[in-house]
């Protein structure tokens, strides 16, 4: 399947390891980016990834190193942290 070939429900269900019922009921919430064509709901594969990208959970590589280019974020002085 090419990148950004539309993608059904049930493929979308494969992918993502879920129900298809959840595929749908979150399109219908607006969570997942999809199109209706009439009666029928179609994602983008290309999307969904950056979908994905977004809502993952848990602290990133990059995160970690913006933490500490920052100090660590201390609500004290650098005095009182050494004491």
């Amino acid at each position: 399947m090419a990148r950004d070939s539309l993608m059904t429900v049930h493929d979308v269900a494969a992918y993502l390891n879920c129900s298809p019922s959840t595929v749908r009921r979150m399109a219908a919430a607006g969570d997942l980016p999809s199109y209706r064509i009439g009666r029928l709901v179609r994602f983008r594969r290309s999307e969904l990834e950056s979908w994905l990208h977004r809502s993952r959970r848990g602290r990133t590589a990059d995160a970690e190193r913006a933490v500490r280019d920052l100090g660590q974020l201390s609500l004290f002085g650098e005095d009182e942290q050494a004491g």
